[in-house]
């Protein structure tokens, strides 16, 4: 058996850890610096440099080893990361989140520490595939082959970790026991590479070729292809980034979503490694381009094909009507229907150009590789101009595109970075191979209706008077219902209604209410703008703070408000109380010094993604330390588990029908009369309030486990 072979567990293995790694010290560094697209983006951004630069040395060290010190230098690498998984929550969380987190007070200094942190352990993944390339590729003709076999293997185990990482390790453990598991994986990996080692040539391999078919390799310098693969990963990641947004719209996403679709789309990328290196023959190049082009001509018309085709089909019903209501959440209890819809429409969505990404990449080897001896070179410089313009893909989408664009502008912009491939193609091979996907896909980017249309169509096939706001943060969509009323979604999930009343409105109201003299609050969440709305109705209060995370919930109600169909929206917004912060609300909260009378958190179901930051016990702690003296916190309790949690911070809970929860570190006795109210509050909504009020009882404590920063329960189990 070839070292290649007896290599390739190990790669698996290294790539389950790596993407474990990549998803839980995501969070743990979003704790810190926010859950806000800016503060993802730097994380990710840190992520991707490291392997980036770590490919290009590794390429450049490689080249000096022989293929037996090549494995003694992986297993070094897969070594230090080991150890660093094994104390990295203790170093992100321990260290630089509870013990600086000033470090996190602005987005500059927040991205150098990231990327500091970040960059070892990085440039130790980036260091792998071209020590491996040294160690297995030993002659000029396999090298093709070789390469894309273990860049294959190292994906697949990359789609396996971002599989398991929520779907076994965060549903079963904790953030610190998938750290140990990814770090338990590397060492396992280190020790049988250097088993390997034992039994590999001590000589750098030789240029001879050995007896195999020809390989065609193009006569095209390595810098234009340098330019072309990086031109490719900025084409995969920005459509990764819109296919991830539509996927979370129209099927709601949950704490399983990320990890189930990147799982996905990774092993469609490794089955097309596999399916590409099996055939070596033709021009590269013009292999390469049809590839680009049939990405660019799937990715449009798949996301056409969800927003136009006709929602009496069968199963177009089903998935119309899953985007205009939530339909059940995504996990190991999830019913047949949304099992169905995700293990159908991310694949519709990307199976096929992602197979011809991994089909691009054998196609790459066989153009440059010329010689075994180049070939760690070549591999790390090839990795390092995908890695660095997949980071330019993700950074402009992600930040500007987004924001200037849409989703819609987006797309079509992608589109016709794919129909420059295709144009390439017409150049040099001719009509017949490349003018079909050149025209379809210019076809298809005239085509594309605007953003406001594509999400109404995306949003359920909303009415047309339905307002959708869009920016890098989010997609948020008031779709307004046959009799006038409007439901506000937040990529697409409900969050709240217009007209105001219900939960949200007694969230708002209830700490008037039991609050001797609140003059400051905050809420966290801002919907409608029903909680706010209600917690302004009492002529005290000073100053009302609203942190918000979706900017555009701002404008969509701006532009509600012009057309003058609400009334208690147009007084919450010319309310000179009102203050919006447009910010992580927990972020927020950590780094401001400010003291609240009451501090309300706006109901969040506590599966979505993120929630566990929300419902934690150091978060209920922070609210704690954030409350001046008879400070209240007010929130929606809607698991035992969260109930438990908060009365592990609070002496004092009371509970109240539809699982409304008012905390504190003083007895909650006093009661203000129902006339501190103001007249936002008609007879029907007063009348709720008394029986509220009269119904509430004080939590009755109980055993039972909690949800904390590191082990958040209730995002990835139902079990109480």
């Amino acid at each position: 058996m070839t070292i290649a072979r007896r290599a390739a567990p190990l790669f698996v293995l290294s790539g389950i850890a790596c993407l474990i790694y990549q998803v839980i010290w995501q969070r743990i560094l979003a704790l810190a610096s926010g859950v806000s697209v800016v503060s993802v983006s730097v994380i990710v951004a840190a992520f991707m440099l490291g392997l980036g630069v770590g490919s290009e040395a590794g390429g450049r060290l490689a080249r000096r080893f022989s293929p037996k010190k090549a494995l003694v230098g992986f297993a070094g690498a897969e070594a230090f990361l080991a150890v660093f998984g094994a104390w990295s929550v203790w170093l992100f969380y321990d260290v630089l989140f509870v013990g600086f987190p000033q470090l996190f007070g602005s987005v500059p200094l927040a991205a150098l520490v990231e990327i500091t942190a970040l960059f070892p352990p990085t440039f130790a993944m980036g260091l792998s595939l071209p020590l491996l390339v040294r160690a297995c590729v030993t002659d000029d003709v396999s090298a093709p082959r070789t390469v894309a076999w273990l860049y294959g293997v190292n994906v697949l185990g990359a789609g396996l970790g971002a599989l398991a990482t929520p779907w076994l390790l965060l549903r079963n453990g904790s953030v610190t026991d998938a750290s140990l598991v990814a770090a338990s994986l590397n060492a396992a990996v280190a020790v049988v590479a250097l088993l390997l080692a034992r039994d590999a040539s001590d000589i750098r391999p030789s240029p001879k070729a050995a007896a195999a078919p020809p390989v065609s390799h193009s006569v095209d310098p390595l810098g234009f292809w340098l330019f072309l693969y990086a031109s490719s990963g900025f084409l995969a990641l920005g459509l990764e980034m819109v296919w991830f947004r539509t996927v979370e719209v129209a099927l709601k996403s949950t704490a399983y979503t990320f990890g189930t679709v990147l799982g996905l789309y990774l092993l469609g990328i490794a089955l097309g490694t596999f399916l590409g290196r099996r055939d070596l023959r033709g021009s590269p190049l013009a292999t390469f381009l049809l590839l680009e082009s049939v990405i660019g001509v799937w990715a449009l018309a798949a996301v056409l094909f969800l927003a136009l085709a006709p929602a009496r089909w069968p199963l177009m019903a089903t998935l119309v009507e899953s985007m205009r209501e939530y339909r059940g959440q995504l996990g190991p209890e999830a019913d047949p229907v949304t099992l169905g819809l995700y293990f159908l429409v991310p694949p519709f969505l990307f199976l096929v150009p992602t197979v011809a990404m991994g089909m691009a990449f054998p196609a790459l080897q066989r153009a440059v590789l010329t010689s075994a001896d180049e070939s760690p070179r070549r591999v790390g410089m090839l990795q390092a101009a995908n890695i660095l313009g997949s980071l330019a893909g993700s950074l402009l989408v992600g930040l500007v595109a987004f924001n200037t664009l849409g989703t819609s502008g987006t797309l079509k912009a992608l589109g016709l970075l794919a129909l420059a491939f295709a144009l390439l193609g017409l150049r040099r091979f001719g009509a017949p191979l490349f003018a079909p996907p050149a025209v379809a896909i210019l076809a298809l980017v005239l085509v594309t209706p605007g953003n406001t249309s594509l999400w109404q169509r995306l949003h359920g096939r909303a009415d047309q008077r339905s307002i959708v706001a869009e920016d890098a943060s989010s997609v948020v969509a008031l779709t307004r219902s046959a009799r006038g009323a409007y439901r506000v979604s937040v990529n697409g999930f409900g969050h709240s209604r217009l007209p105001y009343g219900g939960i949200q409105t007694e969230l708002g109201a209830l700490p008037l209410l039991f609050h001797p003299r609140p003059d400051r609050i905050a809420i966290i969440g801002l919907g409608s703008g029903n909680t706010a709305w209600a917690a302004l109705g009492r002529p005290g209060v000073s100053k009302v703070v609203v942190y918000e995370i979706a900017s555009p919930q701002k404008p969509a109600l701006e532009t509600l408000n012009s057309r003058r169909e609400f009334d208690e929206l147009a007084t919450l917004l010319s309310d000179s109380r009102l203050e919006l912060r447009m910010a992580d609300g927990r972020h927020g909260l950590a780094v401001r010094d400010e003291r609240f009378d009451v501090i309300e958190i706006d109901a969040l179901y506590p599966f979505v993604a993120w929630s566990g930051n929300i419902y934690s016990q150091e978060f209920f702690a922070l609210c704690r330390n954030r409350l001046a003296e008879h400070g209240l916190l007010v929130a929606w309790a809607p698991t035992p588990r969260v109930l438990r949690t908060l009365a592990t911070v609070f002496p004092e809970v009371l509970v109240f029908p539809g699982d409304i929860v008012i905390a504190s570190r003083e007895p909650i006795s006093a009661r203000s009369a129902m006339n501190v109210l103001d007249d936002r509050f008609n007879t029907a909504l007063r009348d709720d309030l008394i029986a509220l009020v009269s119904a509430g009882r004080a939590h009755v404590r109980g055993p039972g486990d909690v949800n904390r920063d590191l082990d958040p329960r209730d995002e990835f189990s139902r079990r109480p």
